[in-house]
């Protein structure tokens, strides 16, 4: 097993616990903030490093999650394309969610409760539980 997973297997699930409430949706959530102070352990146990930074790739602005080795090589963990926006703060709170919902699948949680998105749905339109 290489460091990073045994780094990760460690995680206590008490690091990774909401700490944050959504005020429209009255749901719980790790801070991109909070999840951040995890990954940073990560340098200092083990040397490696996770890193996000946003590129263009064939006209597209991705958000690259990448790890870095203690030698420096790195391995991309996700290249995901960011929505075009117009309106700067849209864009901005965009690029945390997704920054965050990245990192928290690089240290291997969802860390918070899944709904399949019916939190974010109209009531009518919302799926019967279960499934389809």
């Amino acid at each position: 097993m290489t460091p990073f997973l045994k780094w990760r297997a460690a995680i206590p699930p008490a690091a990774l616990e909401p700490d944050s409430l959504n005020p429209h949706f009255k749901s719980e959530y790790v801070s991109l903030q909070k999840a951040l102070g995890v990954a940073r352990t990560l340098n200092e146990e083990t040397g490696y490093t996770i890193q996000q930074h946003t590129t263009m790739k064939d006209g597209i602005c991705l958000l690259l999650t990448e790890l870095v080795d203690p030698k420096g090589e790195r391995m991309v963990l996700s290249e995901y394309p960011m929505p075009p926006w117009d309106n700067i703060h849209k864009y901005g709170a965009c690029l945390t969610y997704i920054r965050r919902t990245q990192l928290l699948m690089v240290l291997g949680t969802a860390a918070e409760k899944d709904d399949d998105g019916n939190a974010g749905m109209p009531a009518a339109q919302k799926q019967s539980e279960g499934g389809w």
